[in-house]
Formats: structure tokens, sequence, C-alpha cells
């Protein structure tokens, strides 16, 4: 088949150009404007190694390659948003990898707020289980929980961490002694004293 143009001359169709498709290279890519799915790869390829760099710089190797992976991914799915005149593929990479960090770091944040607080939680029940034979009996688990949360801050400083570290699963006086720098002895009188105080101010609620 043939086109006929103008002036009755005729040129054979290229039928290796879909229809609709620019030639000689004029199709929108990373180089020209937007990523199809043919740069994918090649773009991976030139800048993974330098995404890669960053990332790991501030999260360690392992949840960098992580991180890169998500990085890329959210490049391919924002492929139409690069503009080359804005900036270099590299730029707008490294633009895709902060965010990908930033959500990153939040969540880390989350997750260790949420760390801390249940691990609160479990050393104020520690220490009111603790005192189940000095407080009221009237009172429930979760209420002496919630009374030695409120009471353990009017414990002196040094007795007080001697009672919290006391509470714990398998820590023996002389591991107290040995991590404070102090007697045994001293652990047994603050740790004596701190037990007194907090039971007086859990009863007094």
């Amino acid at each position: 088949m043939s086109l006929v143009r103008g002036g009755g001359r005729t040129e054979p169709i290229d039928r290796s150009v879909p229809c609709g498709r620019r030639q000689h290279g004029t199709r929108p890519g990373l180089a020209r404007g937007r990523p199809p799915s043919e740069d994918g790869e090649e773009v991976y390829r030139a800048h993974v190694a330098t995404v890669h760099r960053y990332l790991a710089s501030r999260v360690g190797f392992e949840m960098g390659e992580e991180l890169t992976a998500q990085t890329f991914v959210e490049a391919w799915a924002r492929r139409d948003a690069f503009d080359p005149e804005r900036g270099s593929q590299v730029a707008w990479l490294l633009g895709i990898a902060t965010n990908v960090l930033r959500h990153h770091l939040r969540q880390e944040r989350r997750r260790a707020r949420a760390h801390m607080a249940l691990a609160a939680q479990r050393r104020f029940t520690t220490l009111a289980d603790s005192l189940q034979d000095e407080v009221s009996d009237a009172m429930s688990t979760v209420e002496r929980t919630a009374a030695v949360q409120v009471a353990l801050g009017q414990v002196d400083g040094a007795d007080r961490e001697v009672l919290v570290l006391a509470a714990q699963p398998d820590v023996t006086y002389r591991a107290i002694a040995e991590h404070l720098g102090i007697p045994v002895g001293t652990v047994r009188s603050r740790l004596s004293r701190a037990r007194r105080r907090l039971a007086a101010e859990v009863n007094s609620l």
C-alpha cells in the first residue's frame, strides 16, 4: 500500500512505526520529558548506586536497599511528573528518595514511641505487682498500676532508680550495685525506703 502525497508522488508507508508514534527518537522519555517503560531499566542502572549511597548514609546499607527499591517504585508511579526543564533525572530521583526517607523516619519514630510507652506500662505494672502486700486490697491491678505511675514521681531520684531496676526480672541486688557503683547494702536500704514511700503515696491516692 502507498500513501499519495501532494503533486501526485507516492511514498511507501513505513509499517515498522506503529500508528500515532513519533519517529527518529522523538517519543517522550526520561531523556526528553517523561519515562516510558523502555527507559525504566536504563534509568535504574544509571542512578541506583547514587540513590542507594544517599539513603544508606542515613539508615544503613540494608535499609538503604529497601528504601532505594521504594524510591524507584515511586518514581515509576510518578514518571509523568518528570520535567527535564526543572532538573536532571538524578535530582528528581533524589527528591523522591528524600520523601521516602522522611516517611520511613516518621514511621520509625512512631514505632519507637509506641515501644517506649509499652515498656513504661510494663514497668509500672511490674512495680504495682511488687507492692501487692503493701497497698490497699481494694485496688485492682489496673488501678494500682495507674496509682504507681502517678506516685513514682514522688520518690527520690536515687531511690527511684534502684526501685525500677529491682522490679525488672532476673536483676539481682549485686547487679544493681555494680551498675550504680554502690555497695549492695546501699541498694537494699534505698530499695526499702523507696518501697515504703511509693506504697504510702499509692495508698494516699
